[in-house]
């Protein structure tokens, strides 16, 4: 029957019997030994935190202090229908020295969400729950609670979380000092981020109420939230180092190398097909020269993973305009008269190898080695080249191969998360015909097992389309995205042999391949010293996925024949 006299008490229970083991023995007082496990702090350092209660106890409690400091109520007893002891202490009357000398009337409650010390884990948990009709020594005084900032430095260190701290210290030592600048593989922002938790810890109680007034939030406030941590995530990826050409982790430190290959296929003699080294090629690009044929340029990360590559042929400026924004290296057997006036006007002789001297533009020649291969073909498709006869041909000359980009020829989906662009809910292009001329015609078929566009070309000879295949290897050639441009081509002026002229400061529409899926935008092209943009009916820039891109300069004239589905 309860007592009306009875005070409250404050009082202290003891942990949960285990297989009826007594109070002593299913106390675990593992932390009363020595060092800690994987740390250098001694066992008397983690005690002594506790030394206040426990004198505290000793002073004003009729309590009994039993080997490895366990305190033992002397009124203690098995409450009915429960299965665990609960032992009581006096709290005297008046104020005691209390943090900081701070009078009873100010300090300040904190949340109830903040325990004195950790649950379940601390025989000193404090239960505060009105245990009045229960047997055991009266409290005098009502409950009294610290201030937050003065429990957080009376905080008992633990064994776990001295274990947690130092795994987090040593994790940020690790990873920020992977490089001098910091730019490890999570980044420099992890220290700042560890400071920032560690800082954060001490204010949980608040953050928490602010959290539960800010799930009340309206649902336009959360996401614009969630838009704007999106940077903040990006922060802990590595900086963006990608191929230029492909997207894909960047590989190596060399310059871009274009090398203009043949793709002549008329009859048996005039023939350049199957060509070498177009499967290695990260970029291959076509469009109409002359007489309504086209040919190839074959973009190449660096001259290290040029295979042997050819039949070669001359240069001519609506390829070279598109690798001139990036610093690339031209490789060719000979030009055309207006191809050496844009190396001349842009003064990029110093990055052109095989051209001609034409308006006294300096020259630097090539190297390359014939090869018949057993055929009766005429002598201008007979030369080939390869990766080592291109960095001879570069040493004569003094050009250096190295060269970083900090951007790509495209806007790739992001390697270092994985992304990609899944062409959901465009149109189909599974197949797709692109018509230059009358015998020259590309086309592509779609593969869902491999994720790739395989290539075929029209062959006059054969009468017929045929697999594109390198005679290296005999793999039909495949690519990752498709990119289709459409813009005004015309012979240039006057006695110009019918050398082609690209108008590419008209811009023109652009059809994006890639995943078996179609997107129609716009393609623009400034300047020849600025790089070709694509962007989708938005206005957005047209995300590319990650691998090897075929690139079609067509002429709005044949637009008419170009199909897909």
């Amino acid at each position: 029957m309860k007592n009306a006299n009875r005070a409250t008490t404050v009082q202290k229970p003891c942990k949960w019997r285990t297989k009826r083991k007594s109070h002593e023995e299913s106390y675990d007082s593992s932390w009363d030994f020595g060092a800690l496990e994987g740390t250098r702090i001694p066992g008397p350092l983690i005690k002594s935190q506790m030394l206040y209660r426990l004198s505290y106890e000793r002073i004003f409690c009729s309590n009994t202090i039993l080997p490895n400091n366990i305190t033992i109520n002397a009124d203690k007893m098995q409450v009915p229908g429960r299965k665990f002891l609960r032992c009581t202490y006096e709290v005297p009357r008046g104020d005691f020295k209390r943090p900081n000398g701070l009078a009873a009337g100010e300090m300040e409650f904190f949340s109830r969400q903040v325990p004195l010390y950790k649950t379940e884990q601390n025989r000193y948990n404090q239960s505060k729950s009105d245990l009045g009709s229960f047997p055991g020594r009266q409290c005098l005084t009502p409950p009294r609670f610290f201030p937050l900032q003065e429990v957080l430095s009376m905080k008992k260190i633990t064994r776990r979380s001295v274990l947690r701290l130092s795994g987090l210290a040593a994790a940020s030592l690790a990873l920020t000092s992977c490089r001098a600048a910091g730019s490890a593989a999570v980044g420099s922002r992890f220290s700042d981020w560890l400071r920032q938790k560690l800082a954060n810890s001490s204010s949980s109680a608040s953050s928490e109420a602010a959290a539960s007034g800010e799930a009340a939030a309206s649902s336009e406030a959360a996401a614009s939230s969630a838009a704007a941590e999106e940077p903040a995530a990006s922060s802990w990826l590595p900086a963006y180092n990608a191929d230029p050409l492909t997207g894909e982790a960047n590989r190596s430190s060399g310059r871009i190398v274009g090398v203009m290959v043949n793709n002549i296929s008329y009859s048996e003699r005039q023939n350049a097909r199957p060509q070498r080294g177009l499967s290695s090629a990260d970029l291959l690009i076509e469009s109409k020269v002359e007489g309504g044929i086209t040919r190839f340029c074959a973009v190449y990360r660096d001259a290290d993973s040029i295979p042997e590559v050819g039949p070669m042929r001359s240069g001519r400026d609506q390829f070279l305009q598109l690798l001139m924004p990036w610093q690339a290296l031209y490789y060719h057997d000979g030009e055309s008269a207006p191809c050496t006036k844009f190396i001349s006007v842009y003064n990029y002789s110093g990055l052109n190898i095989g051209g001609k001297s034409y308006f006294n533009t300096p020259t630097h020649p090539h190297v390359a080695h014939r090869d018949s291969r057993g055929r009766n073909v005429a002598y201008e498709h007979t030369e080939f080249t390869s990766g080592k006869e291109i960095r001879q041909a570069a040493a004569n000359a003094g050009i250096g191969l190295s060269h970083d980009y900090d951007t790509t020829f495209f806007r790739f989906a992001d390697y270092r998360t994985g992304a990609e662009n899944t062409m959901r809910g465009t149109a189909s292009g599974r197949t797709i015909r692109i018509v230059h001329s009358d015998n020259y015609k590309t086309s592509f078929s779609y593969s869902a097992l491999s994720r790739t566009y395989k290539m075929q070309m029209y062959s006059h000879a054969a009468g017929g389309f045929e697999n594109t295949v390198d005679e290296l290897n005999g793999k039909q050639l495949s690519f990752d995205n498709l990119l289709i441009c459409f813009a005004p081509i015309a012979a240039y002026p006057g006695d110009s042999g019918d050398v082609q002229q690209v108008s590419y400061i008209s811009g023109g529409e652009a059809y994006f391949f890639s995943r078996g899926g179609v997107q129609v935008g716009r393609w623009e092209k400034v300047s020849p010293e600025h790089p070709l943009k694509v962007y989708d009916d938005a206005g957005a820039e047209l995300l590319f996925n990650r691998g090897k891109t075929y690139l079609a300069i067509v002429d709005d004239d044949e637009w008419s024949n170009f199909s897909y589905q």
